[in-house]
């Protein structure tokens, strides 16, 4: 574009104005309506753009087009302040830390700290990757499922798999059924807590962690479980069935109250098959 702008020396000084005015425009409508898509190196070499239109005195161009740039820019540090503000209260004020009592020891385990407080904690920082994700992220996942291509998605599903597999070391740890019955009520606990905390990405990979076929085999540990427990398991598995398109959590996500940590793999899904079915 900036070489079209500058046009060749003989072009009509007519024509090449409307050339410049053309270029000008196109920057602005991109800026406007695919801020995502500008990246810092973007936004650099549309700045020194600027600066070489101030140099051949194109004030009206200048003003357009730094216009839009500042007001993208504007409403970038208004939404990034926003949220900030809402990591910080949600909306309301944060609860009390619920603390074990041997907080401070050395032997201090999963089992010590409340569940509760076990599932705020996953949330805090589940919450603090999901808020970074971008638009553009989601639509590279499925093109290029990489690190370099959406790190914020990446970072997700690495905490999503390194969850699923914290269950089954969680579980399978232990040689004796009566203390992988208390594990196991433990994470389904868990589960449940997570449920109530709005963190369907963790419930989905707790769920995921109980049906790997490592688990699926402990018959004698399932058999038990307390009533509770299987209760449990068995509503938390309903609500994240992906049966109809994941037709109960979509009901259920619809209902509740925000802030909430959504399951990202029916988004990813769902951009997928949206891609597939329109690939001409």
């Amino acid at each position: 574009l900036a070489e079209r702008f500058k046009g060749n020396e003989r072009t009509y000084t007519v024509l090449r104005q409307k050339q410049r005015l053309k270029v000008v425009i196109v920057l602005k409508k991109f800026i406007a309506e695919h801020w995502l898509d500008v990246s810092e190196a973007m936004v650099r070499n549309i700045e020194e753009f600027i600066f070489e239109l101030m140099d051949e005195d194109e004030v009206k161009l200048v003003k357009q087009l730094r216009g839009v740039l500042n007001k993208q820019k504007r409403l970038q540090q208004q939404q990034q302040g926003g949220e900030k503000a809402r990591s910080v209260v949600a909306g309301r004020e944060a609860p009390p830390p619920l603390l074990p009592g041997n907080i401070c020891s050395h032997e201090l385990a999963i089992a010590d700290i409340p569940s509760l407080e076990l599932a705020r904690q996953i949330t805090l920082v589940d919450s603090d990757i999901f808020r970074k994700v971008r638009p553009p992220e989601l639509l590279n996942w499925n093109k290029a499922p990489t690190e370099e291509a959406a790190p914020n998605v990446f970072a997700l599903v690495t905490r999503f798999n390194d969850m699923a597999l914290w269950v089954c070391q969680q579980i399978l740890s232990h040689s004796t059924i009566s203390r992988r019955v208390r594990s196991m009520s433990k994470v389904l606990e868990l589960a449940d807590c997570l449920c109530q905390v709005n963190n369907f990405n963790a419930l989905m990979a707790v769920i995921s962690g109980l049906g790997n076929a490592c688990l699926s085999r402990l018959k004698h540990t399932e058999a038990e479980l307390d009533r509770k427990y299987s209760k449990i398991y068995t509503e938390m598995s309903e609500l994240m069935n992906m049966k109809s398109s994941y037709k109960a959590y979509r009901a259920h996500l619809h209902s509740i109250n925000p802030p909430c940590v959504p399951y990202l793999g029916v988004y990813t899904a769902d951009l997928f098959f949206i891609d597939e079915g329109n690939s001409s």
